[in-house]
């Protein structure tokens, strides 16, 4: 049973959990790790949660441990099931999940997102558009995200909710439960269904994270492991069999995709999955 209540207003800067899963990443993550500590916005827990990494990952964070509130490493079951493990050892009233490839926009994100939940005591979460990036870090695209609709999301094809510029109230995963790990690449589109209508939601019409391509990053045979784990989690709701209804949406989708984004193509959709 979901709760209606609003939160106290948070009237002094709220700490911030900020975890980063990762194995096996010394490529990109030493880049991530900097974009984590170099936010200008002091009430930073960083947390990192390593999978047992065998390559110089673990070089990498023992480099920065007095910027790192708390790590391990040890195997887990995926991604999402280390992301839990990370929310469960979380001190801060807002929590946010940075991959170990991603980098945030600006130095000042987390500075703005915080603002954000001090001018609403209503809010329960955020999120923003997000630019894509190449292997050496160069912006390739800026992609404008549509407004969270329930019904919107239950429909399309893809998650369009890019997980890594989220941030939540602690209390939302003590209210709806922590990411279900039983879905291995879609657990964050189940949860954001599993939020509803009932949990204030607002985007954030800037960019919130550099969101980095790679040929490692999803592969043809995970892609195809995302699609059916999402029409597992729709066909939990019994508006999927109405295709008239998801016709209906996933057009709709795609339609508000074009009005944001004028210069991406619909080919390009394929890249707004949450990963």
């Amino acid at each position: 049973m979901f709760s209606n209540k609003k939160y106290k207003r948070i009237d002094k800067p709220p700490f911030v959990s900020i975890i980063t899963v990762v194995l096996n990443g010394e490529k990109y993550f030493e880049e991530t790790i900097q974009s984590v500590i170099n936010q200008n916005y002091p009430n930073i827990e960083y947390i990192i949660i390593d999978g047992g990494s065998t390559d110089s990952t673990l070089d990498i964070i023992k480099k920065y441990e007095k910027n790192i509130d708390y790590w391990v490493s040890e195997p887990d079951h995926g991604l999402y099931d280390a992301i839990n493990k990370g929310i469960s050892v979380a001190k801060g009233e807002i929590i946010a999940s940075l991959h170990s490839d991603d980098l945030y926009f600006y130095n000042n994100v987390v500075k703005r997102v915080v603002d954000e939940f001090m001018k609403d005591n209503e809010l329960y979460w955020v999120y923003g558009d997000f630019c894509s990036i190449d292997e050496n870090s160069k912006i390739k695209n800026i992609y404008r995200i549509p407004n969270y609709n329930w019904k919107m999301l239950l429909f399309s094809n893809y998650c369009y909710i890019p997980h890594p510029t989220t941030f939540f109230r602690k209390e939302v995963f003590n209210q709806v439960g922590h990411l279900d790990d039983r879905y291995k690449l879609s657990a964050d589109y189940d949860f954001f269904l599993r939020l509803g209508d009932r949990y204030k939601a607002k985007r954030l019409k800037y960019p919130i994270t550099k969101f980095r391509f790679h040929k490692k990053r999803l592969s043809e045979s995970k892609e195809k492991q995302a699609i059916e784990e999402r029409k597992q989690i729709q066909e939990k709701y019994r508006f999927f069999k109405k295709k008239g209804h998801r016709l209906f949406y996933s057009l709709l989708i795609l339609f508000k995709f074009k009005l944001l984004n004028l210069k991406v193509y619909f080919s390009r959709m394929k890249d707004i999955l949450c990963v």
